[in-house]
């Protein structure tokens, strides 16, 4: 019985001694689950835009609490001014989903009412040249998220708004698809940001950047209240 004591007194001053030094070199017992390139704060605030990253990873788009969705498609040749505009805008809560598919180009707005089903937009009138469907049914599983490092974190609490930026990359599988897809040259770098407005909007968007080229990509969805 003395032993047994020994034993259990040696194993709780061992996880006394164990938690002292966690906390002296700053790291948590559950720390494990976060990534190495990852802070705890970092980590947390990313998991806060779950739900357009759970959005992205799906095959077949669920919209399921989803009130609308937007996506968007911008060429310019400098940071301030469009040159092209490509937009897409879903009411997801109608059966069939309906919308409108709109293009800005040369001073110019031309705007047309679409259906959408089965991952398929159909045009109720003629318009060229027709959104592309691969970005409006975009796919990115969440380990592309849990491979790029963050850059900056950005919260107001006076505006709700909410921003994770990612550094710029080069190197991955969806940067070489879009480089190839745009025919961007070769000092181009693709970034990252997942953003969160009020009225439950939560964003998604891409900027492929070069010193004479700019593509913008970006997808929107709007959940329903208490979603």
């Amino acid at each position: 019985m003395k032993k047994t004591t020994k034993y259990i007194l040696f194993a709780i001053l061992g996880g006394i001694a164990l938690m002292t030094v966690a906390a002296m070199n700053g790291w948590r017992l559950d720390d494990h689950t976060v990534p190495k390139n990852r802070t705890r704060e970092q980590y947390d605030f990313e998991g806060t835009f779950n739900p357009i990253v759970n959005f992205l990873n799906q095959e077949k788009k669920d919209f399921t609490g989803i009130k609308s969705y937007y996506s968007y498609v911008g060429f310019a040749s400098t940071p301030r001014e469009l040159d092209e505009v490509y937009r897409i805008n879903l009411d997801t809560e109608q059966s069939p989903i309906v919308g409108t598919y709109e293009i800005e180009k040369g001073g110019e707005k031309q705007k047309v009412p679409i259906t959408y089903s089965n991952q398929q937009i159909t045009y109720e009138e003629e318009l060229t040249p027709q959104f592309d469907e691969d970005i409006l049914n975009m796919v990115l599983k969440p380990e592309y998220f849990e491979s790029l490092d963050i850059q900056q974190t950005r919260k107001s609490a006076e505006t709700e708004l909410s921003q994770l930026i990612y550094k710029p990359e080069n190197q991955s599988d969806l940067f070489k698809k879009l480089k190839k897809k745009y025919e961007m040259p070769s000092d181009t770098k693709l970034s990252v940001i997942l953003g969160y407005a009020h009225y439950n909007e939560y964003n998604f968007s891409i900027t492929l950047k070069s010193k004479d080229k700019i593509v913008y990509i970006s997808s929107s969805i709007y959940l329903n209240k208490g979603e």
